[in-house]
């Protein structure tokens, strides 16, 4: 049986019209005992159980349509391909948006998923984690004969649900004796199948359940999963995703992401003026070339102009607010940023709010330097934690890693809030690690690793300076906004900077 919903005109006591042929492809697609729905029909209703076969090439219709299968205790569910013209089964959606930069790592992220049957995608929420995803899963789904299948479990808030979930995709019923969990593994097993787990931190001991279960009996299947941090399963492959290149100016993709966002929204806009081009740039790189806070930067150029945007930019959390329906906590920055704070412990919090005074760069020293905690392992551990978690980055450029804090975490409200706390909790313990350090090997050490600051690095000297440790400098980052350093010979170098 198939059913589309459309208008149809009534002549000589008959129907006539596009939706009867629409009706006429979808039935024919199916196969005795099976009941398919065009999303014209799944669309307009409730409580029936839908199994989403994904968008399909049928004869006779110019552009593919979504086909659903009903599913029922009293139907089967196992039924042959469709008859259409793309037989390659599965629920994995063309992309709605262009696919900007990342070449490098769509190449990286398949040749992992050649190498490892889990692969899991980790980053900071708004990051870009599951276009990503989605863009691999695309170019892949040639290679596997069973289809590719997405399960978006953002919605899914109850864990012990999230297995019924992945069945009902799949079109899976449990079978007697055997746990949802096992009857999915079971039903894989042998199936040649691409399973795309996206947004899993917030179920990620029941995702990482199933993954085992799944990769444990069928040796076909491969994984490709989005999460904050790794769902800790033996053999998997963790592959943090980077925010997008803001560093090369008009050229870098932070920029071409936020021209393409605008243009969307207002068709004339361009960077052909100087100053335009110059506002892009800080915006994208003031953003930390996360994806999610570009493209809601980029939809505001429908009313202000790029300056405008950037000189707003202070207040970030009330000027990137999204324009589109049902946002979700992945779609709006300020929840991205709430949902991560409010699930890390208690003692993982005010680590990262003492970190966040540090604008550049800082490491174990200096964490430990602002903690006033005495035991580095304990602070690595808590580090470790917040790295996994994705609320710190790990930079090795430099021979690090150098630790930083991204800047939507340091000015977020509950941050801000609390900012002069921080302030006089940090001071001190700063000045008496600095007193104690040796200022030449600690200086030289970052000079080094950063380079040597400047007079037109003034402005970030007031957060930066910690790094130096001496006194010289633990008074610049005490002080108010500083006049420019000047520049003079020392034992630091001869281009050392002091006041």
């Amino acid at each position: 049986m198939g059913i589309a919903t459309g208008e149809a005109e009534l002549r000589g006591g008959d129907y006539f019209g596009v939706v009867l042929n629409r009706a006429a492809r979808v039935m024919a697609a199916g196969h005795g005992g099976q009941i398919l729905l065009a999303d014209s029909t799944a669309g307009l209703l409730s409580g029936v159980d839908l199994i989403d076969l994904g968008p399909r090439r049928l004869r006779d219709l110019p552009i593919p349509i979504q086909v659903f299968q009903v599913r029922a205790d009293c139907l089967r569910t196992d039924f042959p391909p469709l008859r259409a013209l793309d037989v390659s089964p599965g629920n994995l959606r063309p992309a709605t948006t262009s696919f900007i930069g990342r070449e490098s790592e769509v190449g990286e992220v398949q040749a992992a998923l050649k190498a490892h049957r889990l692969v899991t995608l980790t980053g900071v929420g708004g990051v870009g984690k599951t276009r990503l995803a989605l863009e691999v899963a695309g170019r892949l789904a040639d290679e596997f004969t069973d289809g590719v299948w997405v399960f978006e479990l953002a919605a899914v808030a109850d864990p012990s649900a999230m297995p019924d979930a992945v069945a009902a995709v799949l079109g899976i019923t449990q079978q007697p004796g055997k746990s949802v969990s096992e009857s999915v593994a079971a039903a894989l097993e042998g199936r040649v199948r691409l399973l795309v787990f996206d947004n899993c931190e917030h179920i990620l001991d029941a995702t990482a359940g199933l993954v085992e279960e799944i990769l444990t009996h069928s040796e076909t299947v491969t994984i490709l999963a989005t999460s904050r941090e790794g769902l800790r399963v033996a053999d998997e492959q963790l592959w943090p995703v980077p925010s997008l290149a803001a560093d090369a100016g008009i050229d870098s993709a932070a920029v071409s992401l936020f021209i393409e966002r605008a243009q969307a929204v207002s068709p004339r806009f361009s960077v052909a003026d100087a100053c335009d081009a110059a506002a892009v740039t800080e915006i994208c790189r003031r953003l930390d070339g996360i994806p999610l806070a570009i493209e809601l930067a980029a939809s505001r150029m429908a009313s202000m102009t790029a300056s405008e945007v950037r000189d707003r930019l202070d207040h970030r959390f009330r000027l990137l607010v999204g324009s589109r329906r049902g946002l979700s906590r992945h779609q709006t920055l300020r929840h991205a940023v709430a949902w991560s704070y409010d699930h890390l412990d208690d003692v993982e919090k005010p680590l990262l709010e003492l970190c966040s005074v540090f604008a550049g760069g800082f490491d174990l020293q200096s964490a430990c330097a602002v903690t006033g905690s005495d035991d580095d392992f304990a602070t690595l551990d808590l580090l470790d934690a917040l790295v996994r978690k994705s609320l710190l980055v790990a930079d090795r450029s430099s021979g690090g890693p150098d630790l930083r804090c991204w800047r939507r975490f340091a000015s977020s409200p509950r941050s801000n809030s609390s900012r002069a706390g921080r302030r006089m909790t940090c001071e001190p313990r700063m000045l008496a690690t600095s007193q104690r350090a040796k200022p030449t090997s600690w200086l030289c050490g970052i000079a080094r690793a950063r380079g040597r600051p400047t007079a037109g690095s003034a402005r970030s000297w007031p957060i930066c300076a910690p790094r130096f440790g001496g006194p010289p400098t633990t008074e610049i980052w005490m002080s108010p906004p500083p006049s420019p350093p000047t520049r003079r010979s020392s034992a630091y170098g001869s281009n050392s900077t002091s006041r």
